[in-house]
């Protein structure tokens, strides 16, 4: 009986969690647009007057965003970060319609493409909505070169800082020739935040560590707290 009992206890419940009941629709909604993209039109109309914190939490809204971040043409490249400062080589694309998404096809260490995705659906699923959508999109170096060189026109790639930039990318991200990377959505508006300049090496001591914020000046940490 005590048996019985105990393996009852351990079947997990059938029911579908509420919340995963009022957010199904979005996904429903991404996953129909693969197949027919007849809908699409309308709801883009209808989407547009909206803010992209808006959109964010619109079950249909957010649907298309994230098939627009997943199928729109790439027309541009704009800012490339490169692997400066510490940077994970992210890249700002314009796609089609002048909507703007973050590419990010590389990762290392426990910062990878993948948590850009994780994030956004734990974000929708907690029902925070302050995470834009993310998806993951395979791009050949090739493709993105085309766009590059088709924006800088004459432009030689020998100086041209995006082409080198890309062979960087291509050469420590890329897997033949292609990009396995997460496509973030671009919220436009938000003013740009600081945070506390990496000076220290991963060696140092939680005393090095206090040590540095106590002589840090006071103005640029109350700068910085304000900003998170």
């Amino acid at each position: 009986g005590n048996n019985k009992k105990t393996e009852e206890q351990r079947v997990f419940p059938r029911t579908i969690p509420p919340r995963w009941e009022a957010i199904k629709p979005a996904y429903d909604v991404f996953e129909s647009l693969r197949v027919d993209q007849s809908p699409l039109s309308e709801l883009q109309k209808r989407c547009e007057p909206l803010s992209d914190l808006q959109r964010i939490g619109d079950l249909e809204c957010r649907a298309e965003w994230m098939h627009h971040l997943e199928q729109a043409e790439i027309v541009a490249v704009d800012d490339m970060m490169g692997f400066a400062f510490g940077k994970k080589g992210g890249l700002v694309v314009v796609l089609a319609d002048g909507r703007k998404a973050m590419y990010k096809p590389c990762g290392s260490g426990g910062e990878w493409p993948e948590n850009e995705i994780i994030a956004s659906h734990l974000d929708f699923a907690i029902g925070f909505n302050r995470t834009p959508p993310s998806v993951m999109r395979n791009i050949t170096s090739s493709y993105l070169r085309q766009v590059i060189e088709k924006q800088s026109g004459v432009l030689s790639s020998m100086m041209n800082s995006k082409l080198l930039i890309l062979e960087q990318l291509t050469q420590t991200c890329a897997d033949n020739g292609v990009f396995f990377g997460a496509m973030i959505g671009w919220i436009h508006n938000l003013e740009g935040t600081t945070t506390i300049r990496k000076t220290l090496s991963s060696s140092y001591s939680q005393d090095d560590v206090e040590h540095h914020r106590d002589t840090m000046d006071p103005h640029y940490l109350s700068e910085i707290t304000k900003n998170h």
